[in-house]
């Protein structure tokens, strides 16, 4: 999603929504290792100091902050690279905060998959939006090499067993993880 298709390249800023999530950190982690300049996004002050501890350049509260002014602020024109994985609860602020002639990733919908289109951003601003879901063998493997390097971080919340999928289940449903859910198969 960000090196085959977004192309992200080294100095370009990217705006990841929901630090917490796996995805996002899985984004975040790429883009560190690549040069990007990255924005996150999280409710939790605490995910958001986390994040900072990790060496995001700007995290802001999502429901507390303006992300938008913050993009803005930061990058004087708006983020090269939207990861959007949250759909209809951040589409619009989405558009809002990409740059001119930048690129959208989307790779999920958690809130919702059918926000307006708000059409005329995408021909005024000459924007490109890229659907990903999964990535070939060479996609993964770049990804795992990043990670063998010690380039990228691979940040696991918590492990449970197969017999505690539920709990799992509920923690991703809550929101309360920072980064990826593992479960142990015996």
């Amino acid at each position: 999603m960000l090196v085959t298709k977004a192309d992200v390249q080294e100095g370009e800023w990217v705006l990841m929504w929901g630090i917490g999530g796996g995805g996002a950190t899985a984004a975040f982690e790429i883009c560190r290792a690549l040069g990007a300049r990255t924005i996150v996004t999280s409710g939790s002050e605490e995910k958001l100091e986390q994040a900072r501890a990790w060496g995001a350049d700007v995290a802001v509260n999502h429901h507390t902050g303006d992300v938008v002014k913050a993009v803005k602020d930061a990058t004087g024109k708006g983020v090269d690279v939207v990861v959007e994985t949250v759909g209809e609860a951040t589409w619009a602020r989405s558009l809002a905060a990409v740059a001119p002639a930048g690129r959208i990733a989307v790779c999920g919908a958690t809130s919702g998959p059918n926000p307006p289109a708000a059409l005329h951003r995408f021909w005024w601003k000459q924007l490109t939006v890229y659907g990903s879901t999964m990535g070939s063998r060479e996609d993964f493997l770049g990804a795992y090499e990043l990670v063998r390097s010690g380039r990228a971080s691979v940040h696991v919340d918590r492990v449970f067993s197969l017999a505690e999928t539920r709990a799992a289940h509920e923690r991703l449903e809550a929101g309360d993880q920072l980064g990826k859910i593992v479960l142990r198969i015996p």
